[in-house]
C-alpha cells in the first residue's frame, strides 16, 4: 500500500483526490501546506508526495522548493490543470521528478508514485546547493542509523509488519548474514498481561524457512530464560569475545541452530517482550562495543513500538467491542465532541432522526430536533448538567423519547470533550402507562360506586321500612322513637361518608388554633360512641401537664373521631380503648391507640391505609386513610403496628408542640 501525502490548500481539489483514488487503496494524508507536514517530511514517514498546483503560480514552486529542503530522496510529483512550458522547466529543475496534468487516471497516479518510490534514491540536488558529504566506507554514524530507524514508525502499529521491516533494515545498515527477531504471541500477551508466554519466530531475513516453522525460544530454559532474567547482549562462546559469555549448553545449541553470534533483549523500558538473535557480519569480522551498544538501544526502541501496537490493538478491540454492542441496542446512542462533531451514532439513533427504517449517510448536529439539540449545547459548551427528560417528537410521527445527556472526559468541574446522547424509545411504554392509568381510573370511580352504593342502600333499608310502616304505626311511641334513632343514625352514617370524601379532596387546613390534646381525645371518644349507639369505655393515661398543641380543631378532632370509632368497632360486645399521651422527646407528643380486640394482622397492616380498604361488611374503608392525611396536614405521622407483645400500641399518632412551630 502506498503511503501518499496530498498537500493542498483547497477543500475541491482534496476531495477530487480522495474520490479519484478511493479505489487503489492509497493511504492517503492531507496537509494545507508543507509547513503543516514538514516534520514527517523530514523523517520521511511517507513513499511519495503530491504536491497540487492548480494555478501553476510561484507560490508551488515555493513550496516545491520547501519540500526538497526537508527531503532529497521522496518522490515528489506536482499535479496541475495547465502550466507553461518555462514553470514546468523550474518545477522540475528545482525537483519535481514527474508533473501530471488534468484529466488524468487513477491508476497511472498510483502506479507511477509506486514506481518513483520503489526506485533507488537519487536526490535532486537544488540549485546553488552545497554538495551532500559523503558517508565513510565504514558503518554510519549512530546518529544516521537512528535517523534511518524513525522512518519505520509508521509501521509501528501494526506489530509484525513494523518487525519485518526492522529486520530488513538492522541487516542494511549492520551488514549482518542473518536476523531473527522472536516476541511474545500477541494474543496470549493481550490475555495474560505480563506473563511469560514462548516466543515465537515473528520476523527474520537469512534464516531457512523451516527453522523458522518449528524453532522458538523458552522462557525457562537457554537464551529466552537468560533474556528474561537477565536482559542484557549475550554473545555465542568464544575467545574473542568478552561481554557476556556463554557456559550453558542449551543456549549454545540455540546459537548453533540458528547460525547466530549475539542475542540481544527486546524490551519495552518495563519488560522483556523478545528476544533478537544476529548472525555473524558477512565481512567476517566481529561486532564493536559501539555496534552492541546502538544494537541494545535499537531493540528497546523496537520493544517500545510492539508495547504501542499492544496497546493499540486493545483499545481498537474495546472500540470495535463497544461499537458492535452499540450498534445492537434498541436505544440510540450518540457520541458528539465540543465541535458539534458527531462521532458516532447507532443505527437506532439514526431511525430515531431520521425517520427512516434503513437511514443512511452521515448523522450532523444540525439534524438533531431542537429539544435534544439545546441541551446538548449547553452540556458541551456552557457546561451545564441536564437531568434526564422526556419530550414528544412530533416530526415522523408522534413518538416519546427519553433522553440522557452523560458528560464524558471531564473531571473537576471542567467543560466536557464529548457527550454521550442516550435515547430510549417510551412510545409505547407512554401508551401503555396512559391506557393504565385510564384504567385505573375507572376502577377507582367504579370502586367509589360500589362502596357508596353498598352504604347509602344500608342506610336506606331501615329508612325504607319505617316509611311502608308509617301510615299504620304512627300513632305508637315505640315506631316514633324507633323512626327517630333510624333517621338519627343514618343520617348520622351518610354525613360522615361526605365528609371523609371532602377531607380526602379539599387542601391543607392551616393549623390556625391551639388545643389540650387530652380533652380532645375525651370529647372524640365521646363523639364516636354516640355515633355508634353504643357504651364505650375510655382508658386514658397522661400527664397532666401536657403542651398544647397547634391545629384545625374541626379536622382533627374528625380524625380522632375516625380512630376511635375503628377502635370501638374492632370488639362491639366490650367495647374499650386505651390511650396513652405523653410528652415526646423532639418537642412533639405521642398518642397511643389500643382497643379490646384482636388487633391487626401483619398482611392487614400492609393495606390497612389504603383508600376503600375494609375488612367489615359495614363502612367504605376511608376512616383510617382520611384520619392520617389529616395528620399529615398537621406535620404529623401516623403509624399502625400489627399486634405483638412487643407492640404496646395498635396506632400511634405524633403532633409536634405548639411551641416547636
Amino acid at each position: 500500500m502506498l503511503n501518499l501525502l496530498v498537500i493542498t490548500a483547497h477543500n475541491k481539489p482534496r476531495d477530487h483526490i480522495a474520490s479519484l483514488l478511493a479505489e487503489t487503496g492509497t493511504k492517503l494524508t492531507f496537509r494545507r501546506s508543507t509547513s503543516d507536514a514538514s516534520a514527517l517530511v523530514e523523517r520521511g514517514v511517507f513513499d511519495a508526495i503530491l504536491l497540487v498546483a492548480p494555478g501553476a503560480s510561484e507560490h508551488a514552486l515555493d513550496e516545491l522548493r520547501h519540500l526538497r529542503r526537508l527531503s532529497t530522496t521522496t518522490p515528489v510529483a506536482v499535479l496541475v490543470d495547465a502550466a507553461p512550458l518555462p514553470w514546468e522547466e523550474t518545477a522540475l529543475h528545482i525537483g519535481a521528478d514527474i508533473i501530471f496534468r488534468e484529466p488524468v487516471s487513477a491508476p497511472h497516479i498510483e502506479r507511477t508514485l509506486a514506481r518513483l518510490a520503489a526506485a533507488p534514491a537519487a536526490p535532486a540536488t537544488p540549485p546553488n546547493a552545497i554538495p551532500p558529504t559523503q558517508p565513510a566506507p565504514t558503518m554510519r554514524g549512530s546518529l544516521e542509523i537512528l535517523r534511518d530507524f524513525s522512518h519505520l514508525l509508521g509501521y509501528s502499529l501494526d506489530r509484525d509488519r513494523f518487525a519485518e521491516q526492522f529486520v530488513h533494515k538492522i541487516r542494511d545498515i549492520i551488514g549482518v548474514s542473518r536476523i531473527a527477531v522472536f516476541l511474545e504471541d500477541l494474543e496470549d500477551c493481550l490475555l495474560n498481561e505480563g506473563g511469560r508466554n514462548r516466543l515465537r519466530c515473528t520476523a527474520a531475513v537469512g534464516v531457512p524457512p523451516d527453522i523458522i516453522e518449528c524453532f522458538e525460544l523458552s522462557p525457562t530454559v537457554g537464551i529466552g530464560a537468560r533474556m528474561l532474567t537477565a536482559p542484557q547482549v549475550l554473545l555465542a562462546n568464544s575467545a574473542a569475545l568478552a561481554p557476556s559469555l556463554v557456559t550453558d549448553q542449551k543456549i549454545e545449541r540455540e546459537f548453533e541452530i540458528m547460525g547466530c553470534v549475539v542475542a540481544i533483549p527486546i524490551s519495552d523500558r518495563t519488560r522483556t517482550v523478545g528476544v533478537a538473535m544476529l548472525g555473524p557480519h558477512v565481512t567476517g569480522r566481529l561486532f564493536t562495543q559501539e555496534e552492541l551498544q546502538l544494537l541494545f538501544l535499537l531493540m528497546e526502541e523496537l520493544g517500545s513500538a510492539i508495547r504501542n501496537s499492544r496497546l493499540h490493538r486493545q483499545v481498537s478491540s474495546s472500540h470495535r467491542l463497544l461499537t458492535d454492542v452499540l450498534a445492537t441496542l434498541s436505544s440510540g446512542c450518540l457520541v458528539i465532541n465540543e465541535q458539534l462533531r458527531v462521532l458516532h451514532a447507532n443505527r437506532a439513533m439514526l431511525r430515531f432522526i431520521k425517520g427512516e427504517a434503513d437511514p443512511a449517510g452521515p448523522l450532523e448536529f444540525a439534524d438533531l430536533p431542537s429539544r435534544v439539540a439545546d441541551p446538548l449545547y449547553d452540556t458541551l459548551i456552557k457546561n451545564v448538567r441536564v437531568e434526564p427528560f422526556t419530550y414528544t417528537d412530533t416530526r415522523h410521527g408522534e413518538r416519546v423519547f427519553r433522553a440522557t445527556i452523560i458528560p464524558l472526559g471531564s473531571d473537576s468541574g471542567r467543560k466536557p470533550e464529548t457527550v454521550m446522547l442516550v435515547l430510549e424509545d417510551f412510545t409505547q411504554i407512554e401508551a401503555a402507562k396512559k391506557t393504565e392509568i385510564e384504567a385505573s381510573k375507572a376502577r377507582l370511580i367504579a370502586l367509589i360506586a360500589k362502596r357508596f352504593a353498598h352504604e347509602i342502600r344500608n342506610s336506606l333499608v331501615p329508612l325504607a321500612t319505617h316509611e311502608q310502616l308509617l301510615d299504620s304505626e304512627y300513632q305508637s311511641d315505640d315506631f316514633r322513637r324507633s323512626l327517630k334513632t333510624a333517621l338519627s343514625r343514618e343520617t348520622s352514617r351518610i354525613q360522615r361518608f361526605t365528609e371523609q370524601m371532602l377531607y380526602l379532596a379539599q387542601p391543607p387546613r392551616t393549623p390556625a388554633q391551639t388545643a389540650n390534646i387530652r380533652d380532645l381525645v375525651e370529647t372524640c371518644f365521646q363523639r364516636a360512641a354516640d355515633s355508634l349507639g353504643i357504651k364505650g369505655k375510655l382508658h386514658l393515661r397522661s400527664e397532666q401537664d401536657l403542651p398544647l398543641v397547634r391545629c384545625h380543631q374541626p379536622a382533627l378532632e374528625h380524625a380522632l373521631q375516625e380512630i376511635f370509632t375503628n377502635a370501638l368497632q374492632a370488639n362491639p360486645e366490650s367495647p374499650e380503648v386505651t390511650v396513652t399521651i405523653a410528652p415526646a422527646n423532639d418537642d412533639g407528643i405521642s398518642i397511643g391507640f389500643r382497643d379490646s380486640g384482636k388487633g391487626f394482622d401483619p398482611e392487614t397492616v400492609e393495606r390497612v391505609l389504603e383508600p376503600f380498604f375494609t375488612t367489615r361488611n359495614t363502612g367504605i374503608g376511608l376512616g383510617l386513610t382520611v384520619a392520617r392525611k389529616i395528620i399529615d396536614d398537621h406535620h404529623g405521622t401516623l403509624n399502625i403496628a400489627p399486634r405483638s407483645p412487643t407492640n404496646e400500641h395498635d396506632v400511634a399518632i405524633w403532633l409536634p408542640a405548639a411551641a416547636s412551630l
